[in-house]
């Protein structure tokens, strides 16, 4: 996945970097790589999709409460 990333990170191939968050759902620790891959080539656009890929993936947790007592 890393080197999947590395790749379209290193040519700004932004229609790549979509295929990948996709289809092949990564992890937090490869997302959080990618990012500081984006920031290290001042690529503005790949790191705000990073982010937001990032965030819609891990923030899927809710949780119904039951408060009739």
């Amino acid at each position: 996945m890393g080197t999947a990333f590395t790749l379209a990170v290193k040519d700004q191939d932004f229609p790549m970097l979509q295929f990948i968050c996709e289809h092949f759902s990564p992890d937090a620790s490869a997302l959080a790589s990618a990012i500081d891959q984006c920031i290290e080539k001042e690529w503005g656009e790949g790191n705000a999709f990073l982010i937001e890929a990032k965030h819609k993936s891990f923030s899927k947790k809710t949780f119904d409460f039951d408060l009739d007592f």
